[in-house]
């Protein structure tokens, strides 16, 4: 509906809230506006010159206004009465705020690189949130989950969870990297990424750091031995190559090999395979020691080791099928399952029963043992399925489209999103990799020229 009556207003800052209800300031008032006739509920006189923010809570029965001295009141939505009035200097206005469903209070003072947390109308913040190294301009609140979702110029956006801090760190990767793939080590400890200008990457928890060209042009795929004391990196046009990954040294490389989309450890460290999407580089068993070929198998990209280690399971050439060879004599096995849909992506879990295709952008979690579909998941709107991944033990899925989510395998439900529109970047965000750890709650993520990190909640 369009609004008829003429407000006359300078320099307004204006809100919406529930049932048709307008919020603008005016010379240093508040005003509440019926939006459907322009009728005028009340007005509140503030001591500021100018209001530079409005923030209506979820269900409409407050709103705050933020002034330019410093001060942000809250007022009754209904009466217009002042419930609270949260006293600070001009450096400390608000630069950005918002409401949690459940009524708190959520700003960003100008002067300081934190977030506040008000509840229960107190003068004084429950908690501040600290992090970014400098302001936080950028603030909003994802209103399914009450997660906070914070950025500014330090080029840092990190997602919160009000009663743990923070749940997402998302940072660059280092100036003018892209990252192309990531992984965290089995203890948590090094997080290793992989870019698409030939850099690895590690980064250690205690903040030191390697940066080394590893392969040209650029890396493609790597993995951590189950001890975690290996990596190991796959090339685009290059090789494999090992990696001490606590002091950055080399330890031993492949012959060469041609488009290495997945490289993986068998359960118990002795063996590493690498897919390829070429027919004639097929899937390749490498000794885990010194990387020399050890059996050739005719399958493609992807391919993993079978939970116990027994076995092989890989894409067949015509990419029509999932089979499998016995580890060890890497023998075959036979075919674990067919399929005449036309399949665009296909992923296993290292530790499960479990594998995922994508059919039309429908994502399909099938039987190993006989291919049929466990789970349809329809990401939102039909929107392209971009990048997938499964945790190992098979019980969390991470889908890419627009945003990123993550599912519960067993309910087919929704448990987890992050907004890629709220990640700033001058250069497309590419989220190419993910890697799970602890059955999928800790998860780590590949973002073109940004890395995220989150803790998933538990739905069960």
């Amino acid at each position: 509906m369009v609004l008829d009556t003429v407000v006359p207003v300078s320099n307004p800052t204006l809100a919406f809230g529930p049932d048709n209800v307008l919020a603008l300031s005016r010379d240093g008032t508040v005003q509440l506006l019926d939006a459907t006739n322009g009728q005028l509920k009340w007005f509140a006189e503030s001591s500021d010159r100018a209001i530079i923010n409005l923030a209506f809570s979820p269900d409409g029965s407050r709103l705050a206004a933020s002034g330019n001295g410093g001060t942000t009141r809250i007022y009754d939505a209904d009466t217009g009465e002042t419930l609270s009035s949260l006293v600070g200097r001009p450096e400390d206005r608000a630069q950005s705020m918002a409401f949690t469903s459940g009524s708190m209070l959520v700003l960003t003072p100008t002067s300081k690189p934190v977030i506040a947390l008000y509840s229960n109308l107190n003068a004084q913040p429950e908690k501040m949130l600290a992090g970014h190294r400098l302001r936080v301009e950028l603030l909003t609140i994802e209103k399914n989950t009450d997660q906070i979702i914070s950025a500014g110029p330090d080029l840092m956006v990190k997602v919160w969870q009000p009663d743990r801090g923070p749940a997402v760190d998302v940072q660059p990767v280092s100036e003018g990297h892209d990252s192309s793939a990531v992984a965290v080590s089995p203890d948590g400890r090094i997080t290793a990424i992989g870019c698409f200008d030939a850099t690895l990457i590690l980064s250690h928890k205690d903040r030191s750091r390697f940066e080394i060209k590893a392969h040209e042009p650029g890396i493609l795929a790597l993995a951590f031995s189950p001890a975690g004391d290996r990596l190991v990196t796959a090339g685009t046009n290059d090789c494999l190559r090992l990696w001490d990954p606590q002091h950055g040294e080399e330890v031993a490389a492949s012959s060469p090999r041609s488009q290495i989309m997945s490289v993986a450890y068998s359960p118990d460290g002795k063996w590493i395979l690498s897919g390829s999407t070429f027919s004639s580089q097929g899937v390749v068993i490498h000794d885990s020691q010194t990387l020399e070929q050890v059996a050739s198998l005719n399958a493609l990209h992807p391919a993993a080791f079978a939970p116990d280690g027994s076995a092989v399971v890989a894409q067949s050439a015509d990419k029509q099928a999932l089979l499998a060879w016995r580890t060890g004599t890497w023998e075959p096995m036979g075919i674990l399952a067919r399929w005449d849909e036309n399949i665009t992506r296909l992923v296993l879990a290292p530790q499960s029963d479990l594998f995922l295709t994508v059919e039309a952008n429908v994502v399909q979690v099938r039987s190993l043992a006989d291919g049929s579909v466990r789970r349809t998941i329809r990401p939102e709107k039909n929107d392209a399925v971009l990048a997938l991944s499964i945790s190992p033990d098979g019980e969390r899925i991470l889908i890419t489209t627009k945003n990123l989510t993550l599912w519960d395998t067993l309910s087919g439900q929704e448990v987890f999103r992050v907004m890629l529109d709220k990640i700033p970047s001058n250069r497309p965000v590419r989220p190419y990799f993910a890697a799970h750890d602890d059955g999928g709650r800790d998860i780590t993520v590949a973002l073109g020229p940004y890395v995220g990190r989150w803790l998933a909640p538990d739905p069960r």
